[in-house]
């Protein structure tokens, strides 16, 4: 459970990062104004590193034993 704990915090920090990069980007560029891209743009960065974590927990099973993918 405490390693679980520990890639939702790492996966919250990554996407706050880029989720303020993108904020201040569409502030800066459109003075405010929402638009589908910049919606786009914000949804891109909440699920990207859960895209990139579930192709390391595949690519990791792909090396296990067969007796221990259990623990995946």
């Amino acid at each position: 459970m405490m390693l679980f704990n520990i890639f939702v915090a790492l996966y919250a920090v990554i996407a706050v990062v880029f989720l303020d990069n993108t904020l201040r980007e569409g502030q800066t560029i459109g003075a405010g104004r929402w638009d589908m891209m910049r919606l786009i743009g914000i949804a891109a960065c909440s699920i990207w590193p859960l895209l990139v974590a579930y192709a390391i927990i595949v690519a990791l099973r792909g090396r296990l034993p067969q007796s221990g993918r259990w623990m995946l």
